[in-house]
């Protein structure tokens, strides 16, 4: 079972602006109502994507990663982020 997951619908953004948006929302959260462990975990996973995933790459192998591709889960197992989208993993790779 993952400690974190998430998932981002890409109807309208690709992934790292909707990653990003997803980030953004969140932090501003967090700081309305700070003792959510749930919003840490996400806040966190989020972290992790933007900044160790090489997301311009991954949208540009990956069509169900762009704008209009749909809802991709983000998940989070221990040291190892994976993205999937529509039942397939389209990338995993362990987190520094």
């Amino acid at each position: 079972m993952p400690e974190a997951s998430l998932e981002l619908n890409l109807e309208r953004r690709c992934i790292a602006t909707e990653a990003k948006r997803a980030y953004e929302q969140a932090v501003s959260q967090y700081f309305r109502s700070p003792d959510s462990p749930d919003l840490e975990n996400r806040i966190e996973l989020l972290k992790d994507l933007l900044e160790q995933v090489d997301l311009p790459g991954l949208r540009g192998a990956h069509p169900e990663l762009r704008a209009g591709g749909g809802p991709v889960l983000v998940l989070r197992e221990g040291d190892t982020l994976r993205i999937e989208a529509k039942g397939r993993i389209l990338h995993s790779q362990q987190l520094e």
